[in-house]
């Protein structure tokens, strides 16, 4: 059965927002708990080498994107305070906004180049037994025994 290339961007973009909010606990040795199932991206038999790689563009990826979690927590606590007023200052309140939607956008731009890079490092097999691994999952959370299509 072919699948449509944005079946990967998919189901990377999945991971990878499951792995960049999982925050510190996930960096402390939580790791492949991604796409929703324990232990699944460490199912693919990954060699010592694609697991340092991949465990230190992590890490690397969640010290850049902290700051911009950091952010979005302080926007909406401010949105909330101006929320709370009385006359709350609608310009300020859309300011806010912006700043909560440009700071999501940019954790997500930086987790899609993440997802895109880690398959790049798998190989053919891994990449099968992924989208295997999904398909399966799937399955079971729909319970009809079918994918979702993509």
């Amino acid at each position: 059965m072919n699948r449509k290339p944005g079946f990967s961007v998919i189901v990377f973009a999945i991971l990878g927002s499951i792995i960049l909010f999982n925050g510190p606990a996930y960096a402390q040795g939580a790791r492949g708990k991604a796409v929703g199932e324990p232990g699944m991206v460490w199912r693919l038999d990954l060699t010592k080498d694609q697991k340092t790689n991949i465990i230190a563009k992590e890490d690397a990826i969640e010290k850049e994107t902290l700051p911009l979690k950091n952010s979005i927590k302080n926007n909406r606590d401010r949105l909330n305070v101006e929320l709370s007023m009385d006359k709350p200052d609608n310009s300020k309140i859309n300011s806010l906004i912006d700043n909560i939607s440009k700071d999501m956008t940019d954790i997500q731009k930086k987790r899609i180049s993440f997802m895109l890079w880690m398959r790049e490092q798998l190989t053919t097999e891994q990449k099968q037994k992924l989208q295997d691994l999904i398909k399966s999952r799937e399955q079971s959370e729909t319970g009809s025994g079918e994918g979702s299509g993509y």
